[in-house]
């Protein structure tokens, strides 16, 4: 069995073409990293929203009144549990899109290479990677980078965003 990626769109600015492109790259990248990573068996959500339903989200979980790129949530406090299960769910990712859309020029990076950066690092997070001390956030870091440069040949979709 793969890796099970379900994908969602709470976004209306996205064609129901370019949805389906970038559904299919997002279980691609998402799918080759997590078998990558020992979970080919696993599933996770994957949420793609507006600024205001990921401000929404951001406020609900984190009490935090503004949108972000990535949030994570883990399905289990203990990541090593997941190895124990047979197809474990790892658990949701969420990613605005027009947020991506407006860091990636600064970031040096085109649109799609800042959502595969985020889908990685969003996955990372549900694993148990963090960025929380200078230590941990290198080994996030090398982590991303070497699932990045793993997943550098899959084809990226052609997509506009209103």
């Amino acid at each position: 069995m793969a890796p099970v990626v379900d994908v969602r769109f709470h976004y209306p600015g996205i064609p129901r073409e370019a949805r389906g492109r970038l559904e299919a790259f997002s279980r691609a990248l998402l799918g080759r990293c997590m078998a990558d990573l020992g979970y080919g068996e696993g599933e996770l959500s994957l949420l793609y929203c507006s600024v205001a339903e990921m401000k929404r989200i951001n406020s609900e979980f984190r009490q935090i009144e503004k949108e972000t790129d990535v949030l994570s949530f883990p399905a289990t406090d203990d990541p090593s549990e997941l190895k124990r299960k047979p197809q474990p769910f790892l658990g949701d990712i969420a990613v605005c899109l027009k947020v991506c859309a407006q860091q990636a020029p600064a970031n040096n990076r085109g649109f799609l290479d800042e959502v595969a950066l985020l889908l990685v690092h969003g996955l990372l997070h549900l694993l148990g990677y963090d960025h929380d001390t200078p230590a941990r956030e290198k080994k996030m870091w090398a982590e991303t980078d070497r699932l990045l440069a793993l997943c550098a040949k899959i084809k990226h979709p052609r997509l506009a965003l209103k």
